[in-house]
């Protein structure tokens, strides 16, 4: 018997034990997304660098794992878009700070990384918007509804020189 099995048989609190076996709401909206370009994931909330609440996403990019935030766009009370706001931090504790070409803690990206970078974005968003369970950045409830739409930006990542 594995750990979490004998963890579940022995739980004596019935909430507990329903709990471990059943589903959560957010099953699976953190797992990576295999596309043919790459990988892309939404990653959760984190505290930022300046201490404020951020939504992330996390993209796969020639072996290496690069974090973004997106956030909610209102262009009225009940429905919303996404923004890509910035993208390129090593860890998701870096999100909130200055997208400065001099940040060691923000890679910088050819144009041609950058258009698969969006293409991977706008995949995850599109198989998320198809599914029950959504990140919480995604979450509909009441009246709110997503309109599907996604806009970075205009200094939502750091470009490489030359490029």
């Amino acid at each position: 018997m594995r750990y979490y099995e004998a963890e579940r048989a022995n739980t004596a609190d019935p909430r507990r034990r329903e709990g471990a076996i059943r589903m959560t709401a957010n099953e699976g909206t953190f797992d990576w997304v295999q596309f043919p370009q790459g990988r892309a994931r939404f990653a959760g909330g984190v505290r930022g660098a300046e201490q404020t609440g951020h939504d992330t996403f996390a993209i796969e990019l020639d072996g290496n794992e690069y974090f973004g935030e997106i956030r909610n766009t209102w262009p009225d009370r009940e429905h919303f878009n996404l923004e890509v706001v910035s993208f390129g931090h090593h860890m998701p504790e870096n999100i909130g700070m200055p997208m400065s070409v001099t940040n060691p803690f923000i890679a910088k990206f050819s144009s041609d990384q950058l258009r698969t970078v969006q293409t991977l974005i706008l995949g995850l968003v599109e198989t998320f918007a198809k599914r029950k369970h959504r990140p919480a950045i995604m979450y509909m409830e009441n009246e709110s509804q997503f309109l599907g739409k996604v806009t970075f930006t205009d200094d939502w990542a750091l470009t490489a020189p030359g490029h």
